[in-house]
């Protein structure tokens, strides 16, 4: 078991840079300016472009019945501009507004991946605030934690997640939009279309974005319009966009790619799509949703990339000849998988690796290896080099520049460095440091936490990070803000988080903690569930009676025993297969799940499923078994008892019922769970687990193909 708390260079340059040297690393290496920092907000800059194109697409949706909806630009425009005026109308009311108090307004947004959603972004910035994501996905009280700590003022959001989101005793103004919107909109007096006066200017807060927080709680990042407005240029330039792009919106609202997804394709005049609440169930919907839409540029995370790549080899797939770009990031993408994807691609189709944390704005670096003449000797896929007006310095522990080949700290500087992170003064400071490199007091430098390398060519590699900072599945999770929400738990006395690799490089949690009194790891499962979002919830939970010391009496994590999958069901009525399918299925589970002497009877949800592994998982079945398979094939089936008969009969699998059995007991009304903003039915098992009533069968709706 590894940690990548990497030293960095702990002695001043004390003359090992010679001036040429120092020239190179400091100036020409960071010599981007490949245009002027934008000096205006970025809805400025895509009304310009609604002048330019105004009856082209600028946004395309689907419905869960296969409608497909579309808004061209002067659309989206006017109805993101009859927002804007009741919003601003509704700022004025609460005197909040950018022109009274001098300072931008927070709006938040929370709703399901909609042209509402874009709409609200584009109305919160035209009204002279900023947009702050709330994630649906989320767990009620870090909404609400996020709501308060931001000091938001009005809240965008739906009628199916009002309740949920806004605490009792916080008084914050509201708008369902789609209970309250479609009714005030016809109203005389809010039916304004034409573009408001600009309010802010390029050094006004533009949106916020909470990240996890070493302190137990999220922090929330700052991102002025100047630096989001960069961005879009530098991404438009780097992805050469053009009004026949059709780029997906993949992204959550809870991960900053959303940001690189929608503003850089509204300023080119370009397409954006909305994914389908389905596209994630399978490598096959997705890629089939990426053919009928005609997709041309994909923005994906390294976690969900590396599950396609899986795919496609798995089941010898190819990708929509539309298709001319691929960008990943959020972790270490897989020299091997790479490899596979240069085997499998058309070599027309660009791949670019792309780094950055939220706090510089989304990406700060890009790497493609096709233009680079990445050869396959090369030990990993660099990082690359700096975005268009980004500076980047790699330092030791005296902020001096560190030598080619040398490592040492990755620091940001540039026009993409947010304001810091909002209502903490403390970590700000500490994050963002005066920039000993510039000439100007007001210039900062944000100080990554990630250790790094330049290559002789000027390429940076990734070698690890120096605290507890890991990234899960694309997010950047802090081990200890999950540590806290542990032992919050009153029968918790301590609790360690680590990161742990499987065999197929992806990257799970496993919890380690100290126990005051009895408490079942379902119940502790369920717990953590409701502390933070589902990707910080651990896979692996091992109670210990002490955690092992090391010599100064810290806790050794690399002495902390090798985590087991733990969950294991039915274990005093174990089913052993009796059938040749059932015993392809019990290897392939004991693969998946590390796990042996599963039973036919176990449930793959109770056993650790997630969707990323469901997606694996997915692949799998329909290569062994020949046969194209319904998306929510797992969530009917879950146990190889019910699966087996499935795929063991003849013909293709067609016309599965669409109301799924999750809970047969009971003669009340029936319940019936849809998949809204989670996409899938994963939340069902759950709620089952902590359902009080029993005499209600629970139904999950399954989405139609």
């Amino acid at each position: 078991m590894q940690f990548n708390q990497l030293p960095i260079a702990t002695k001043p340059s004390d003359g090992r840079l010679t001036a040429a040297e120092r020239e190179q690393i400091l100036v020409t290496w960071n010599n981007t300016a490949d245009y002027p920092i934008p000096d205006r907000c970025i809805h400025e800059y895509i009304e310009e472009q609604v002048l330019k194109t105004p009856d082209a697409i600028a946004l395309i949706s689907t419905d869960e019945d296969g409608t497909i909806h579309q808004l061209t630009y002067s659309e989206l425009n006017s109805k993101s501009n009859q927002l804007a005026h009741y919003l601003s109308h509704r700022l004025e009311l609460l005197q909040v507004s950018s022109e009274t108090t001098k300072t931008t307004p927070i709006v938040a947004v929370c709703v399901e991946r909609s042209p509402e959603m874009v709409i609200a972004f584009l109305a919160i910035l035209k009204a002279g605030a900023a947009h702050l994501s709330l994630d649906p996905l989320e767990p009620d009280q870090r909404r609400a934690y996020k709501l308060e700590d931001s000091n938001a003022v009005f809240l965008l959001t739906q009628d199916s997640l009002f309740d949920s989101i806004v605490p009792e005793n916080l008084a914050i103004g509201t708008l369902c939009l789609d209970r309250d919107w479609p009714t005030i909109s016809l109203a005389p007096s809010i039916g304004p279309t034409e573009n408001l006066p600009t309010l802010n200017n390029a050094q006004s807060l533009a949106y916020v974005i909470y990240t996890s927080g070493s302190t137990g709680n999220p922090k929330g990042v700052m991102i002025r319009h100047q630096g989001l407005s960069n961005h879009s240029f530098g991404i438009r330039n780097l992805f050469k966009l053009k009004p026949d792009d059709r780029a997906l919106q993949f992204s959550s609202m809870s991960f900053d790619i959303i940001i690189e997804e929608i503003y850089p394709t509204l300023i080119s005049g370009a397409a954006l799509v909305l994914r389908s609440a389905t596209i994630n169930s399978s490598i096959t919907q997705f890629i089939s949703f990426i053919n009928t839409h005609h997709i041309t540029i994909l923005n994906l995370p390294t976690a969900f990339w590396h599950e396609l790549v899986i795919g496609m080899t798995t089941l010898n797939l190819s990708l929509a000849p539309t298709l001319r770009l691929v960008i990943t990031g959020g972790e270490k993408a897989s020299k091997r998988l790479y490899q596979q994807w240069c085997e499998r691609v058309r070599p027309e189709v660009r791949w670019i690796n792309s780094y950055g944390p939220t706090e510089a704005t989304v990406s700060a670096t890009m790497y493609e290896p096709a233009a680079e003449g990445f050869e396959w000797d090369q030990p990993e896929i660099p990082i690359g080099r700096p975005n268009s007006n980004v500076q980047i310095y790699i330092l030791d522990q005296a902020h001096n520049p560190v030598p080619v080949g040398v490592s040492g700290e990755l620091y940001i500087g540039g026009a993409g460095v947010g304001a810091g992170y909002i209502n903490r003064p403390e970590q700000t400071a500490e994050k963002f440091i005066p920039n000993p490199f510039s000439n100007c007091a007001n210039d900062r430098l944000y100080s990554t936490g990630d250790i790094v390398r330049y290559r002789p060519d000027g390429a940076i590699e990734f070698v690890g990070r120096q605290d507890f900072q890991v990234k899960i599945r694309g997010f950047r999770v802090e081990l200890g803000e999950i540590e806290q929400a542990l032992e919050s738990h009153p029968h918790i006395q301590q609790a360690i988080v680590i990161a742990v690799e499987g065999s197929s490089g992806e990257k799970n949690l496993a919890a380690y903690y100290i126990l005051r009194s009895a408490l079942s790891i379902d119940d502790l499962r369920a717990f953590i569930r409701t502390q933070v979002p589902d990707y910080m919830v651990p896979m692996f939970f091992t109670s210990m009676d002490v955690f092992p010391l090391t010599t100064n009496g810290k806790v050794d994590r690399a002495a902390l025993p090798q985590p087991k999958n733990n969950i294991k069901l039915n274990t005093s009525n174990f089913v052993a297969p009796s059938t040749s399918v059932e015993i392809q299925l019990v290897e392939i589970w004991e693969r998946f799940f590390g796990n042996s002497n599963i039973s036919i009877t176990d449930n793959i949800f109770d056993l650790g499923a997630y969707s990323l592994l469901i997606l694996r998982m997915m692949a799998e079945l329909e290569l062994t078994f020949k046969k194209a398979l319904p998306i929510n094939i797992l969530f009917e089936a879950p146990t190889i008892q019910k699966l087996a008969p499935i795929l063991d009969s003849s013909g293709p699998i067609i016309d599965r019922p669409k109301a799924i059995l999750f809970l047969e007991k009971g003669n009340k009304a029936p319940i019936f769970c849809i998949p809204g903003a989670r996409n899938n039915l994963l939340f069902v098992h759950n709620l089952i687990k902590h359902w009080g009533d029993r005499d209600h069968p629970i139904y999950g709706m399954q989405e139609p193909l």
